[in-house]
């Protein structure tokens, strides 16, 4: 336990002065991290055997605020070359689950460029504050579980998952909204053709074994989660096999396009997907289509579909 009483935000403002130095992990390899995981190890049984009592007894934010301190002290670069190091140590020392990223992800927050664009004061304002009891029941469900809040560190403990985990990990629930910037990328997609029937065959197995772990409902948003950030875990190779998979994945009986097929009034159809899906996207309609034409022209997507 650290016995400086000067304040916790002392630390994290001399911590984070260096932030600029980050190279998102890029200069810390395997070996490197095992050092690292090392002199975690090392601290926490040093710490243990002055007081074991009270060791047993600390409060996760006083961890939180010695090890803080302890990045902080002048001789720290001759223990740590780097920053990422050092960051890499603090995760460790303090959140080594990584409970304030997994958080982050369970939770839909709304985007601030959304609400700035709202025309209407009261609205504007109705969703901000929306908006900030949704990250203060964030914090509280972080806190609650590691004892201690700094979101710096949620945007850092997503560079450090990207690094080390997500080949070898798959988030299996994710509430934060990427579809559209998912979908976005599909302007450099010209067409499923380059998937052969074979591998077709393929990615509707690796589909099968992707919602065998994810939980239901979970389906569109840890969709694009795992195709924006997680690809190669799941061994898509390229932009077609990414959209084909987000497809099967979510929509594989093509019921956007069913709804778009049966009904004549595009009103209609945006309320109908968005309320059947919980999302509408004008670009998924497009993918569907090229999807039907390439994978299974045979299927009769609704009565009318021979009258469009």
């Amino acid at each position: 336990m650290s016995l400086d009483f000067r304040p916790i935000e002392y630390f994290k403002t001399k911590f984070y002065q260096k932030e600029r130095e980050f190279k998102s992990f890029d200069n810390v390899d395997i070996d490197t991290l095992l050092e690292i995981v090392n002199k975690v190890y090392r601290k926490q049984e040093i710490a243990q055997s002055f007081n074991p009592y009270t060791q047993r007894h600390v409060l996760q934010s006083e961890v939180y605020k010695s090890t803080l301190e302890f990045l902080s002290s002048p001789n720290i670069h001759s223990i740590f070359k780097t920053w990422d190091e050092r960051l890499a140590f603090l995760i460790l020392s303090t959140d080594p689950n990584l409970i304030s990223y997994r958080e982050y992800l369970k939770t839909d927050i709304p985007k601030k460029d959304s609400i700035e664009s709202i025309e209407s004061e009261k609205e504007k304002a109705k969703a901000l504050n929306t908006r900030n009891e949704i990250l203060s029941e964030m914090e509280s469900r972080i806190r609650k579980q590691i004892g201690f809040y700094d979101p710096r560190l949620v945007r850092y403990e997503e560079q450090f998952f990207k690094r080390f985990h997500s080949d070898k990990e798959l988030i299996t629930e994710v509430q934060q909204n990427n579809i559209n910037h998912l979908l976005n990328f599909s302007k450099y997609l010209r067409n499923f053709n380059s998937i052969t029937d074979e591998r077709y065959q393929e990615l509707v197995n690796i589909a099968q074994i992707w919602l065998s772990l994810v939980p239901e409902g979970q389906n569109s948003r840890t969709a694009a989660y795992s195709v924006l950030s997680q690809k190669n875990l799941i061994g898509l190779q390229t932009l077609a096999e990414q959209y084909a998979f987000y497809i099967l994945v979510t929509d594989p009986t093509l019921d956007m396009l069913r709804i778009f097929e049966e009904e004549s009034f595009m009103p209609k159809v945006q309320e109908h997907i968005e309320e059947e899906f919980g999302y509408y996207n004008q670009v998924m309609l497009r993918l569907e289509r090229e999807f039907h034409e390439r994978f299974c022209p045979e299927k009769k997507l609704s009565p009318w579909s021979d009258l469009k």
